[in-house]
């Protein structure tokens, strides 16, 4: 995107929405991706107003106070709003099958509903909580012009015409303009879905991708040569910078990347577990592990011997060795 000095703001202009929706399987992740929301804000000092709002289901009063506790020594620059969209979640279709809803809900599609939700802004941003963030992003947010016609700004997926839905601009004028939301109804009724869908693709052409800082996973750190990576074409000159000097790193279980309160020891997990240690939520966190001892032993033992970052041929030939080294050759 362009540059925002090339851009001349009003004062009104120097604030940012921003909204996330988690319920209390997400609680802990959300309290690490929200602090390093607001530290890397802090870092960048400058005088701009942030407003976080967090879409829940199923918290309670202390799971609420906390989060809250997490935004106030941030209070001078950001508010957030903590608001149960239960009855919100009821008015949309349920497209999803019972496989797909034991591990997901329709959580998942309140993206798409923003311009219901926030009459006021004529643009948000949007984030999933499984991720951190390691800069701030006003610059190319505040470029957006009110004339704008892009449904969502995001970073483009290798396949045409998809962008990743996991961070967003979200030009609402323009959605409401085009009755997006009505559309997005229209389409969830009769539409049965075993994985998360696709809504970007109703969208194209009117999309703009935003840089692959934006989507850093922590696969594309094991990565020496990207001219042949799994990756769209228009990043490939970017992407090693974009590793310097990430966004955002986003923990995304089908690239490689065991989610980091599932797994400590994974790649850039560090950056979570630094976040979530200056929340409330590191107790519950510490407290989740000794409950749940057997799942987490099982599963480092799992990314021992079978790393998800390593070939198959890596895995054939040293899952033996590490085995015999670590039970025989003792």
């Amino acid at each position: 995107m362009t540059s925002a000095s090339n851009h001349s703001f009003k004062e009104q202009d120097f604030h940012i929405p921003i909204a996330f929706a988690f319920d209390k399987n997400y609680l802990i992740p959300a309290g690490a991706c929200l602090y390093s929301l607001l530290e890397s804000i802090a870092k960048a000092n400058k005088k701009i107003r942030y407003t976080l709002h967090a879409l829940v289901v199923g918290l309670n009063e202390e799971d609420k106070a906390k989060l809250n506790q997490i935004a106030e020594p941030f209070k001078e620059f950001a508010v957030l709003e903590v608001k149960d969209i239960e009855p919100f979640l009821d008015t949309i279709p349920n497209p999803f099958d019972e496989d797909f809803t034991k591990r997901f809900s329709k959580m998942v599609l309140v993206k798409y509903f923003l311009a219901d939700l926030f009459p006021k802004y004529s643009k948000i941003v949007w984030s999933d909580v499984d991720v951190i963030f390691c800069n701030e992003f006003s610059a190319d947010f505040l470029n957006i012009k009110e004339n704008d016609e892009n449904y969502f700004y995001g970073v483009l997926e290798v396949e045409k015409h998809h962008m990743m839905e996991g961070f967003l601009f979200c030009n609402l004028d323009y959605q409401r303009k085009k009755n997006f939301t009505l559309r997005m109804h229209e389409i969830l009724k009769g539409n049965e879905a075993k994985g998360e869908l696709d809504f970007t693709k109703w969208c194209w052409p009117n999309m703009k991708a935003l840089g692959i800082e934006y989507c850093v996973f922590p696969w594309y750190y094991t990565i020496k040569d990207f001219s042949n990576a799994y990756l769209n074409e228009n990043y490939k000159k970017t992407i090693l910078e974009a590793r310097k000097n990430p966004i955002i790193i986003h923990y995304d279980a089908w690239w490689g990347a065991v989610k980091p309160w599932d797994y400590l020891f994974g790649l850039k997990a560090d950056l979570w577990l630094n976040a979530l240690a200056k929340t409330p939520f590191m107790s519950d966190y510490t407290k989740k592990m000794h409950t749940n001892e057997s799942f987490y032993t099982t599963k480092m033992a799992q990314q021992h011997y079978f790393s998800s970052i390593k070939s198959s041929k890596e895995i054939l030939f040293k899952t033996p060795y590490l085995f015999f080294k670590s039970y025989l050759f003792v």
